[in-house]
């Protein structure tokens, strides 16, 4: 008889331990308590996306969750609060949030119960994202390093059993996202070159003509850039920084790849691109150039010259195509 108890004693309370599992991209599962979430890419490019709003990372590409008993039980889960970390935290003009299945909640909150599912099949995709907006008028820029907190969930989830309205089985969640690159993120702009894609060509290079000084290099092409904002009587002195990686050798040129733009290709450790203002030199993120808006437009020209690594080994520079890419942010000074 004492086995019989026992026995029945498993079979009704370990599926209300263990209906509900939820496993990172890394394969932890875990029940509830705190995870953090790592590698979230950032990008900068949120100027030209409807009302300004980048939804930046979407979390069932980092969070998976299940009910192992749909038979028996239905899974709730809700957000109940958002906090923004320091970087963006501490730059009162940029708006952030969460998104839940469509509706868009701007952090900080807390005390809410926002639901997410409820969960009557073993899993669905969990329908939240976090999201940027940005201003329609210069306000100041937000460098994010890797590795910077740039929000926190905080989660409810408890179950009923079928055809019941009893709630039971609560677990607690804070879900905390970190960045997985550096980046400058513009909280405010207007648009830069009509929100298109500024293309460089650099047509056939003879390696003996580029230089290790950017501006010593015969290989060096001018682009023009325009500004225009919405509100065509703001006239303001503005910053504008190059935002991208750097180069394995030279923190004040941009990285070169083999391969077309957006393939991604190997990093060309030898080759680099510099950036010049009027003469001067713009590192990419440390470096900004000043400028102004008249009247809601403005305009640029910019030097985009290619520098060699000093010393190079004859391996570092590869035949065929190359590209760098880097996005222009309108800050104020």
């Amino acid at each position: 008889m004492k086995i019989l108890i026992l026995l029945l004693a498993t079979l009704l309370f370990s599926p209300t331990i263990f209906a509900f599992q939820c496993k990172t991209n890394g394969g932890q599962e875990v029940g509830g308590g705190t995870q953090s979430i790592y590698d979230v890419p950032l990008d900068n490019d949120i100027f030209a996306v409807p009302n300004r709003i980048n939804e930046f990372a979407d979390v069932s590409d980092f969070m998976t969750c299940r009910n192992e008993a749909p038979s028996a039980y239905v899974d709730y889960l809700n957000v109940t609060g958002a906090d923004l970390g320091p970087t963006f935290k501490n730059n009162p003009e940029l708006k952030a949030g969460v998104v839940v299945r469509g509706a868009y909640y701007l952090a900080p909150f807390s005390g809410k119960e926002i639901q997410v599912f409820r969960l009557t099949t073993a899993s669905e995709p969990l329908q939240i994202k976090l999201y940027l907006q940005v201003n329609v008028k210069p306000t100041p820029s937000v460098l994010v390093r890797k590795g910077d907190l740039l929000m926190t969930l905080d989660l409810h989830k408890y179950a009923t059993f079928v055809n019941s309205n009893q709630h039971i089985d609560h677990a607690y969640f804070k879900w905390n996202f970190y960045a997985g690159n550096d980046v400058v993120v513009g909280t405010g702009t207007c648009d830069i070159n009509d929100n298109q894609i500024i293309i460089v060509d650099f047509e056939t290079v003879n390696a003996s003509g580029i230089s290790t000084v950017g501006s010593a290099s015969r290989f060096q092409r001018n682009a023009e850039i325009t500004y225009s904002c919405e509100d065509n009587n703001l006239t303001a002195p503005i910053k504008m920084i190059i935002s991208g990686e750097t180069s394995t050798f030279s923190s004040d040129a941009l990285l070169v790849r083999t391969g077309d733009i957006g393939s991604q290709g190997s990093i060309m450790s030898g080759l680099g691109v510099e950036v010049y203002h009027q003469g001067q030199r713009v590192s990419p993120m440390n470096g900004h150039f000043d400028s102004k808006i008249e009247n809601g437009h403005g305009r640029d020209t910019l030097m985009f010259t290619l520098v060699k690594k000093p010393n190079l080994s004859p391996n570092e520079l590869i035949e065929g195509q190359f590209s760098s890419a880097a996005t222009i942010i309108m800050s104020t000074p």
